[in-house]
């Protein structure tokens, strides 16, 4: 004992739950476990011996789909809850002796043309679907180049697009104004001078 440190000491108090050991010095720790130990070999204090014994739990016992008390059952099978039950029950059959029957999957059909899988009852819609049709005509000719023009680039082909876009509204726009100021002429009073 003597050879510990009194953090050791204060350790080895609060393991074994030795209260008032915080303000002790090494020399009043070492008597106080010294006591401790003693009291405890004379007299060893065991929880259960004070504390109250547990109730076992009675056993239940399943019946009319539930469970019961055994020192209940015999009311119960006077009951008329068993009785109307055991009426009610008397031709049951278990239903796991008769499984349901799986469904059989249809059938797939492998496209020719693409190679993807498909119901018989879905082939309209596979045949439309972008799938087949990327895999039958992988480029759409709205996006091939025609043989007279020449490759052009991006920034080109959007300067072009732009262009027709700006004389499309200068023509919509020049023949709404011509009617314009054609309407607002016939519009006028004659104005008579004299």
């Amino acid at each position: 004992m003597e050879t510990k440190t009194a953090r050791q000491l204060h350790d080895y108090c609060r393991e074994n739950n030795i209260r008032g050991y915080s303000k002790l010095r090494k020399s009043e720790l070492i008597e106080l476990i010294q006591q401790q130990r003693t009291s405890e070999s004379v007299f060893q204090f065991h929880d259960d011996l004070f504390g109250e014994p547990k109730k076992e739990r009675e056993a239940k016992v399943k019946c009319c789909g539930q469970y019961y008390k055994q020192s209940y059952m015999a009311k119960h099978l006077q009951s008329k809850k068993h009785q109307t039950y055991e009426k009610a029950n008397a031709f049951s059959f278990d239903a796991s002796l008769f499984p349901k029957p799986k469904k059989a999957r249809t059938p797939q059909i492998k496209c020719s043309d693409c190679g993807t899988y498909y119901k018989p009852a879905l082939k309209g819609h596979h045949l439309r679907s972008i799938v087949h049709r990327r895999a039958v005509d992988p480029t759409p000719k709205a996006l091939e180049p025609k043989a007279s023009e020449t490759k052009k680039s991006t920034y080109q082909s959007l300067k072009s697009w732009l262009m027709d876009q700006v004389k499309s509204f200068n023509k919509t726009f020049s023949n709404w104004l011509f009617q314009r100021r054609h309407q607002s002429q016939l519009n006028k009073p004659s104005t008579l001078t004299i």
